[in-house]
């Protein structure tokens, strides 16, 4: 799994009362819940991408894991969206994995704003390792204009092309 922790995160999330990343930790923990016979690992990325969980049956370790996840400081230098190395990330540790199916779930609110390593060309790496990219575009963003407020920030062409060039598939989360 591989789950934004921007600061856009920090936005009102789909839910009433609830941020972008505390509906994504809530989705993502029932997941984990009902995934007894798989490995699961945790990355979470901004400008930079970090192995939080490596992978794991203990789906106890996980939801840990995940209850302890937070944004980063809003512009801070950590801050950003780096899609292309949190794909990357997670393609490092499945790489190896000898399991029948190696899937990514990767969960975003934004659009890739770091390009450190292009997110087409991660899931390039991704397809040639057998690795299928599942994407989810989660949250609301919007800004305010003259004619009232417009959704924005999220590059839903970049998660489709991702996910369809690894045989995955995209969601929108509204």
């Amino acid at each position: 799994l591989c789950v934004d922790v921007s600061s856009s995160m920090l936005e009102p999330g789909l839910e009433q009362g609830m941020t972008n990343l505390e509906v994504v930790k809530e989705v993502v923990a029932d997941f984990v819940s009902g995934r007894s016979d798989d490995r699961i690992g945790l990355v979470t990325f901004a400008g930079y991408a970090r192995m939080v969980c490596p992978l794991t049956l203990d789906q106890d370790a996980v939801l840990e894991h995940l209850s302890e996840v937070e944004c980063v400081r809003p512009n801070s230098e950590e801050d950003g969206t780096a899609i292309g190395l949190a794909l990357g990330q997670a393609a490092r540790k499945l790489k190896d994995s000898d399991a029948a199916s190696r899937v990514i779930i990767l969960l975003t609110d934004g659009e890739e704003n770091r390009r450190v390593i292009d997110p087409r060309e991660a899931a390039a790496l991704c397809k040639d390792l057998g690795i299928r990219v599942y994407t989810v575009g989660a949250g609301r963003q919007y800004m305010n204009t003259f004619g009232g407020r417009v959704e924005v920030g999220l590059d839903t062409q970049l998660l489709e092309e991702v996910a369809q060039k690894t045989e995955g598939k995209f969601w929108r989360a509204k």
